[in-house]
């Protein structure tokens, strides 16, 4: 049984005439489940039905599990509204138990300008979920005047259908990052509708596929005010309207610096790498831009750029990837394998694979890896080649990946006793079946 009521620790005991206690809260694990009711406690056997009622429930370092299913719920004006603050050491998450199980669906929902919103709110995290037919924005982070939305995450997201912009961020956000997010087919409004359209300072783009964003950018990096220390790496953007990544500021009044963006493909985009500042400086390291229409780089699409752009290594070769439409994995003889440069605090993949410093870090979101199935116990779920399964706790960590096997059966993973979620997954669907082991 997860913890759910917050309790009292006891910490220590002097030795005192009289015993001096110190209490501490426990942090609290909400559930939500489509068969659950708001009325019920939260608990693992008991959970709430929306995501809106958990999220009303946690304070500082509380955590909300979610179950697949489809979600509809939000607050008026907002969308799922994360108006709360958690703290460094303990922040706010609201997580998919299952990568891609959970579904934030605005479809035909009135008044709803985001999936999820957040408003000068800092250190929540949100992890795991399809948000999707939002009007608006996917992920809306705004600030509430001089309040800035600072210290959040949003990890392992797929985000689409979305008539504005995938991910949207104003400015003077700071500290935020975005990883391993699949974020596709959004936008309605030509030019100004990005996969990612960012404003902030210090935050990190990291992992991400953006692909078919067919109003605008994949990254488009926007001064409204001086940006410092942001970093885009190991990214895949693909296919995408106008750029595959653009720095941009139509004001000498803003400038960028320590702009890093490093290890990322971009393909088949109308630009791929562009700049369109006066002021700034940026640099580029071991990227791939191939196969833009119009150019893979300039410094200058717009006129007026005179921003300093510093381009280290820039690859202008196919990347071989398995489907340039659809499927982004390195096919083997990639020049992207390998071919990175080396960021420690880049340590996974898109699918949470490990990169190796030893090996070379591969450029784009996927590492190149063939991994088979493992020997052990059959569960009846079928994939075909290109698919990958995955198996989930009840906690949400991953226990098995199969990576692009394409195996016939999912096999070897030694489960204890417990609830387990099987995912498989192709292309842009995904089917999910439970099973309780005993």
């Amino acid at each position: 049984m997860f913890p759910r009521q917050k309790g009292i620790c006891l910490i220590a005991k002097l030795v005192l005439p009289v015993a001096v206690f110190m209490m501490a809260a426990q942090a609290t694990t909400y559930y939500v489940a489509t068969t659950g009711s708001d009325s019920f406690s939260g608990s693992l056997n008991s959970p709430f039905r929306t995501i809106t009622y958990a999220y009303s429930k946690v304070t500082a370092g509380d955590s909300i599990l979610v179950q697949p299913g489809s979600y509809t719920d939000y607050s008026l004006g907002w969308g799922i509204y994360l108006n709360k603050n958690g703290t460094a050491g303990h922040p706010i998450t609201l997580k998919s138990i299952v990568r891609g199980g959970a579904i934030i669906d605005g479809s035909g929902q009135l008044n709803r300008p985001a999936g999820i919103y957040l408003y000068g709110t800092s250190y929540n995290i949100v992890d795991g979920f399809i948000i999707r037919n939002c009007a608006n924005y996917g992920i809306g982070v705004f600030n509430d005047g001089a309040i800035a939305v600072a210290y959040n995450r949003f990890v392992r997201n797929e985000i689409y259908n979305a008539t504005g912009s995938g991910v949207y961020e104003s400015e003077p956000s700071n500290n935020n990052y975005f990883g391993q997010n699949y974020v596709h087919d959004n936008g309605s409004n030509a030019g100004y509708d990005h996969g990612f359209y960012v404003e902030g300072s210090n935050d990190t783009i990291v992992n991400n596929i953006i692909t078919h964003n067919l109003f605008g950018a994949g990254i488009q990096l926007a001064a409204y005010a001086n940006i410092s220390n942001y970093t885009i790496c190991q990214n895949t953007i693909a296919n995408n309207a106008t750029n595959g990544i653009v720095v941009w500021s139509d004001s000498a009044v803003f400038s960028f610096s320590n702009i890093i963006i490093a290890n990322n493909i971009v393909y088949g985009n109308k630009r791929g790498i562009a700049g369109c500042s006066p002021v700034g400086a940026i640099t580029l390291n071991n990227n791939i831009s191939y196969n833009n229409s119009s150019t893979n780089y300039t410094t200058d699409y717009c006129g007026g750029g005179t921003a300093v752009w510093t381009n280290y290594n820039l690859i202008q070769a196919d990347p071989k990837f398995v489907n340039a439409a659809s499927d982004f994995h390195l096919q083997s003889g990639s020049p992207a394998i390998g071919a990175g440069i080396i960021l420690p605090s880049v340590t996974q993949d898109f699918h949470e694979n490990p990169r190796s410093p030893e090996a070379g870090y591969d450029i784009g979101a996927y590492e190149y890896a063939v991994t088979g199935a493992l020997p052990g116990i059959n569960l009846p779920v079928k994939t075909t080649t290109g698919s990958t399964l995955t198996v989930f706790d009840i906690s949400g960590r991953i226990r098995y990946c199969s990576g692009r096997e394409g195996s016939a059966a999912l096999r070897g993973i030694s489960l204890k006793d417990g609830v387990y979620f099987v995912q498989c997954r192709s292309g842009y669907s995904a089917q999910t079946q439970k099973y309780i082991v005993k």
